[in-house]
């Protein structure tokens, strides 16, 4: 069986497809630019040009199955991790769909509600914490009806942090006596999310991306939107380049996302004071630019290391290196949902 990965960005559409075998097997991946129409289009015409588009785009790329997997971005749905008295799956089901007004902002009838059971509660021992996810159940039929047309059987949803955790991270990862910071910088939002004990134990969405940096020095340099990319790209938060005029152009706009990383270690840390962040997982299209770990490490005080989405999947000599490699953070996220068991 194979299953598709598929990664709806503001900017990008990513796919990843993979054959489940013992040792998953990557069959394909591709990036192209969002579409100019909005999922969330409620023109019919723009519904069926949405459709078109993505079909296309699979086809030219020879996608040979239609089952999906999709994510849903962090800023879009509502998590919670929430102590429960011990009890099977069947009696967390039943209490979040009875109590669901006081975890989640969303009338229980518009909502899709899922969790993950993570384990023995940080907060509240004797206990187990669980990890809500709650979102519009209108945005989630919406986007299984455009992508219907497109030929696609969607067969599971989650968040983009839920498919980060298993794309990146191993079982040892989660049992380590640490905790993890998974940093995914996209183009508008960056999402974080802290992973220790089994699973996701906070996560927290930051309303600045990559598009800002890019933004920053076309103002500040009067560069036209396209050459400040390539710039941002070149020569990033290295200050060894340009006399370090990009880099200081670029600093205080990423610092803005950095100051909400250590808040949230803090909050973290203040509630679990016997558990010790200790490194940060870098994903998206940022986790290139020049100098950015280095940077990371030294303003958090943490390893900062790239993400390689491909560590856990069976990559066949025929996808050269030079394709591969660029892509082990920016597929992060499609990589994950591919992974998903069905």
């Amino acid at each position: 069986m194979n299953l598709l990965g598929l990664d709806l960005g503001n900017y990008s559409v990513k796919f990843v497809e993979i054959e489940k075998k013992k040792l998953p097997t990557l069959v394909g991946f591709g990036a192209v630019a969002s579409p100019s129409q909005s999922i969330f289009t409620e023109t019919p015409e723009a519904e069926s040009a949405f459709s078109t588009y993505i079909a296309n785009f699979l086809s030219d790329h020879k996608v040979s199955t239609n089952q999906t997997a999709i994510s849903l971005p962090e800023s879009s749905v509502f998590t919670k991790i929430i102590p429960f008295p011990k009890m099977d799956v069947e009696g967390i089901k039943k209490a979040i769909e009875l109590g669901s007004e006081q975890y989640i902002p969303v009338p229980a009838k518009e909502a899709s509600i899922g969790f993950e059971v993570l384990g023995e509660s940080l907060a509240d021992p004797g206990k187990i914490d669980v990890f809500v996810v709650a979102s519009q159940k209108k945005n989630v039929e919406k986007i299984i009806k455009v992508l219907k047309k497109a030929h696609l059987e969607v067969v599971g949803v989650e968040t983009e942090m839920m498919a980060l955790v298993r794309s990146l991270l191993f079982e040892p990862d989660l049992k380590a006596g640490f905790a993890t910071v998974l940093l995914n910088i996209g183009s508008v939002t960056s999402d974080l999310a802290i992973v220790y004990s089994g699973g996701i134990r906070f996560t927290r969405s930051i309303s600045s991306g990559g598009v800002a940096l890019t933004r920053a020095i076309a103002q500040d340099l009067g560069f036209d939107i396209n050459q400040a990319e390539e710039y941002k790209k070149s020569y990033g938060l290295d200050s060894s380049f340009l006399e370090g005029r990009i880099a200081k152009t670029l600093k205080p706009i990423f610092d803005v996302t950095l100051s909400e990383v250590k808040r949230s270690i803090a909050y973290f840390s203040s509630r679990n004071q016997s558990t010790p962040v200790r490194r940060l997982i870098l994903s998206g299209g940022t986790a290139f630019l020049p100098g950015v770990l280095a940077y990371i490490a030294t303003e958090i005080g943490i390893e900062a290391e790239l993400a390689d989405c491909w560590k856990k999947i069976d990559v066949p000599g025929t996808f050269s290196a030079s394709k591969i490699s660029p892509g082990s953070a920016n597929f992060a996220v499609a990589a994950g949902l591919a992974l998903k068991e069905i």
